[in-house]
């Protein structure tokens, strides 16, 4: 399926192509499961990133910020350095090991803070050239993703101004304007890139471009996948605007995660947890919505008997960024507590019934 966007160029023999004729890439308006189309970008570092190694059971990792998965055996490890999110507040880097930091750690509320509307950076991020060196800003030369230790190079680019709505990340129809697709593979086909089943949806990433006028930064939530050639990141709403003075087209950029804390413009409600539509007493799987960070886990425990606890598994890749409700619980007559588990090791819990737990479409709030 090929949807082609032309965009105003400065240099009127340029064509540009946002989105290339790939099987399967449809815009993010349309239904969920739709992934982007066009674009190219890449995150952070041969990220494996969690929360203390931990990924999730099932063969499905909760790393997703760079580079192949490493299995679920509690450890992480990916050639090229080792990058992973904290709460502290400083960027090192020290014998190709990167520790990159969240911005804010957990807030006390997710309506607080300045909303980010783009603008000039004051550093341009490592790698990433000081000027352009395309026939303009807005028409880089195409270029597979990049991770680096700063988190990830590549191509900048945009499919839609409308609202994120029916994203791969299944959080429907949204009234988020600052979001974005993630790269799914970094060379055609190798599904090594930042996508990763889902495991990044919902994190937050500061996305930086060379423009004629310097460099423009933009944080944003990752709502879709993209997995067209050369995409990077492709992004949706009003973030082109932010980072794209020289008109829509192709940017060379970098991007890295920070925390979503004190960034309202990238949420449509407080972190919560969500039931999918179909659910019953008999089946269920769940998701977690406007999270402050990409999610590491989500475990349980019975409220009146500890001793029934443990840790849901993905859904991915069947149903992309939900985790199973184990039919005992959902059948247990019981109240379970619940602790989300986030990449930057910050948590969110929340209380439910087996009942609730089994209710189709329902939405709960969580505590932060």
């Amino acid at each position: 399926m090929t949807r082609s966007l032309t965009f105003s160029v400065s240099h009127a023999s340029v064509a540009l192509t946002c989105l290339l004729a790939v099987s399967g890439c449809v815009s993010n308006n349309l239904p969920s499961g739709a992934s982007s189309a066009g674009g190219n970008l890449a995150v952070g570092g041969t990220s494996a990133v969690s929360a203390g190694g931990i990924v999730s059971t099932g063969g499905v990792s909760q790393s997703g910020f760079g580079g192949a998965s490493p299995s679920s055996t509690g450890e992480t490890s990916a050639s090229g350095g080792t990058s992973t999110l904290s709460s502290t507040a400083a960027t090192k880097t020290t014998g190709g090991s990167t520790t990159i930091i969240s911005t804010g750690g957990a807030p006390s509320n997710t309506t607080g803070g300045k909303a980010a509307t783009g603008g000039a950076s004051s550093t341009v991020p490592t790698g990433l050239p000081s000027s352009c060196s395309g026939v303009a800003c807005n028409a880089a030369t195409t270029v597979n993703p990049q991770l680096t230790s700063y988190g990830a190079l590549g191509n900048v680019t945009m499919y839609t101004t409308s609202a994120s709505n029916g994203g791969a990340c299944l959080y429907g129809v949204t009234q988020v304007m600052y979001f974005a697709a993630i790269n799914v593979n970094l060379s055609p086909g190798d599904a090594l890139g930042q996508w990763q089943g889902g495991s990044i949806c919902g994190q937050c990433m500061e996305v930086t471009t060379l423009t004629t006028q310097g460099t423009q930064s933009v944080v944003l939530r990752i709502m879709d996948k993209c997995p067209d050639g050369y995409c990077g990141i492709d992004l949706g709403g009003s973030a082109p605007a932010a980072v794209m003075p020289d008109g829509m087209g192709r940017y060379e950029g970098a991007w890295r995660a920070v925390s979503c804390a004190g960034h309202p413009e990238v949420f449509d409600g407080d972190p919560s947890i969500y039931v999918k539509d179909g659910a019953s007493s008999g089946w269920s799987v769940i998701q977690i919505r406007n999270p402050m960070t990409a999610v590491a886990g989500i475990d349980y425990t019975n409220h009146s008997n500890p001793s029934q606890s443990g840790t849901l598994v993905t859904t991915s890749p069947s149903i992309e960024n939900f985790f199973s409700v184990p039919i005992e619980l959902l059948q247990a007559n019981a109240k379970f507590d619940f602790t989300v588990r986030y990449v930057d090791g910050t948590n969110g819990t929340v209380s439910l019934t087996s009942d609730q737990l089994g209710t189709a479409a329902a939405t709960y709030a969580m505590n932060q």
